[in-house]
């Protein structure tokens, strides 16, 4: 079975290099390598960008398809964006990795990530079993490595995963609102069959709980796993230009603020498809494969609030 690895970033100083060389230790000592590497970049149009990043995958001697590409086009940010900010929209650029992974199995990480000792080998046993596995994550400071990919950095008794002391000695049963979208890989059938993450969460967020109680209700298995562990960098997080794009948590037309009303209306609904694609990722998926561009999107309004997009 092949894989295809998601890298989302939407700073201007993400550390790919960071992941690079933890890869390519990962891919020295599992003895197993990715098919696929897609690189979701909201600057990924920048000039000389691409070539950057391009030269940290050959060097740390990388040898799979890399693609990098901006996320998919949406009414949130970007060259297509409606509004007048730019919004964070994590669903889309997810969406975006599910559409264009040409493997059975995905695995998504953030930014400003180093994949720890061990991290390949568990994202290999959920492969082998087929299971959503949710990988475990601590944000620390002064994050650094040599070139074979040693880490070193200072730990940050703040940042520990919260559902880290669930997790016992390794894998853990979990469910499906303990997805975090920093760190998970699963079967790619999983996305199809509940249509992705949903677009309602772009410039909100609660995407990834949102779209773990889909998963669960459509009846798949989740299991946390201590040791598909990710190091990210705290301090990282703020400089400038690192730092992420607006959520705006305004009312609804019923009253409940956006973030509310997907709670209460999304997560804790009896629904596995989504209620904000205009697509179906399926039917999107095959015709990029074959090809095709991904689609613009044309709405003008927004969902919560019924005000025009070009005044938000």
């Amino acid at each position: 079975m092949n894989l295809t690895i998601a890298y989302m970033t939407s700073r201007k100083d993400p550390k790919i290099e960071w992941f690079a060389c933890t890869l390519a230790r990962e891919i020295r000592d599992s003895k197993f390598s990715p098919s696929q590497i897609i690189v979701v970049d909201f600057h990924a149009l920048q000039e000389g960008r691409k070539e950057a990043f391009k030269e940290f995958f050959y060097q740390f001697s990388i040898d799979c398809q890399v693609l990098h590409v901006p996320p998919k086009p949406t009414v949130w940010q970007g060259p297509y964006k409606r509004t007048k900010n730019e919004y964070f929209a994590a669903s889309n650029a997810r969406n975006t990795a599910f559409a264009l992974c040409q493997s059975e199995f995905i695995a998504c990480i953030d930014d400003l990530s180093a994949l720890a000792p061990g991290w390949l080998d568990n994202v290999r046993h959920a492969m082998e079993h087929r299971y959503i596995a949710l990988g475990a994550y601590k944000k620390v400071f002064n994050l650094s490595m040599d070139v074979d990919g040693r880490l070193s950095f200072d730990e940050n008794p703040h940042g520990v995963d919260s559902r880290w002391p669930r997790g016992g000695n390794g894998i853990a049963h979990a469910r499906g609102t303990d997805l975090f979208g920093c760190s998970f890989a699963m079967p790619i059938e999983c996305a199809l069959k509940v249509n992705g993450f949903d677009e309602i969460c772009d410039s909100v967020s609660m995407e990834d709980v949102e779209f773990g109680a889909r998963l669960e209700r459509a009846g798949f298995q989740f299991q946390y796993n201590r040791n598909m562990l990710t190091y990210e960098s705290e301090e990282l997080h703020h400089t400038p230009g690192n730092q992420c794009f607006i959520r705006n948590d305004r009312k609804t037309k019923s009253g409940l603020h956006a973030d509310w009303w997907i709670l209460e209306k999304r997560v804790r609904s009896h629904e596995t498809w989504t209620c904000g694609n205009d697509f179906n990722l399926r039917e999107m998926r095959e015709k990029c494969l074959a090809g095709e561009p991904l689609p613009i999107p044309t709405k003008d309004t927004d969902w919560a609030t019924e005000q025009p997009l070009a005044e938000m």
